[in-house]
């Protein structure tokens, strides 16, 4: 592979996990998959990286200019493709969805919380062994926000909202726990990368969990091969609250903190 001018300029590759930064060139991003961090040990994927995934396009571009035209605005061409590409970049950052203010997510005089966890309280994945035997799956369609179990304390008349938004690369299905009673008021669904809101939350201490995996099993209800069970350490109070918005995946300077349960107090109802 031959190396251009832009595979020599540097960039910065993040740890989602601690937040070190590594600072790489852009070819040896391009030449390899994955890098361990510094700071932690932790196996970074660069293929999932937002900067890596527009790196092909970047190059792609590259290789169709003629060599006359670089011979008379080399310096020039660079530049605006080495500011377009980091514009474009800077402008996906500021509108994630996970950044998005409190005050542009809710209707003006509603009250509402953010809650995204903190790089010490991360969600932790894990992959469990392939199941040898095929085993049913759920055939009906189950989309984000599907409620998928209510409670005996479930009421419809409850009017406060739950926003989960699952940024990590399995799908969920997450329990709305009340604390008073000791019971789970209703579980709903949220499939990998989208939105999800329940809005029959009580005016009640209220806590988050939540279970990874991928396919339903044939109740549709529970997953086949759950990959990381765990719940916030900390309870809400929705009395003063109208809604309240958590993100499923590390963010740096989070204001939350989570640890694992077992599957068994998962689905204890």
């Amino acid at each position: 592979m031959s190396i251009t001018p832009q595979d020599m300029k540097s960039v910065g590759v993040r740890c989602p996990q601690c937040g070190e930064l590594h600072k790489k060139t852009i070819g040896w991003i391009r030449a390899n998959a994955t890098m361990q961090c510094a700071g932690c040990g932790v196996t970074i994927r660069l293929g999932k990286n937002r900067l890596t995934d527009k790196l092909p396009f970047l190059s792609a571009k590259a290789s169709q200019w003629r060599p006359g035209v670089q011979t008379h605005l080399p310096a020039v061409i660079w530049l605006a493709a080495f500011v377009g590409f980091f514009g474009v970049m800077g402008w996906l950052f500021i509108n994630d969805p996970a950044r998005v203010p409190q005050s542009s997510r809710v209707n003006a005089g509603v009250r509402s919380s953010r809650v995204n966890p903190g790089a010490a309280g991360h969600i932790q994945e894990y992959v469990p062994p392939v199941p040898t035997q095929p085993v049913p799956t759920c055939e009906s369609p189950v989309t984000s926000g599907s409620v998928l179990a209510i409670g005996t304390n479930f009421d419809v008349k409850d009017w406060r909202k739950v926003e989960i938004y699952n940024g990590s690369q399995g799908n969920a299905i997450i329990n709305v726990h009340s604390v008073s009673a000791g019971k789970t008021v209703a579980s709903f669904f949220v499939a990998s990368g989208e939105y999800a809101v329940f809005s029959h939350v009580p005016d009640d201490a209220i806590r988050i969990q939540w279970i990874f995996g991928d396919l339903l099993n044939a109740d549709c209800t529970t997953f086949v091969q759950p990959t990381g069970v765990g719940e916030f350490d900390d309870a809400v109070n929705m009395h003063k609250l109208q809604s309240i918005s958590y993100t499923l995946y590390p963010v740096r300077n989070g204001n939350a903190r989570s640890h694992a349960i077992s599957i068994a107090d998962f689905y204890k109802k």
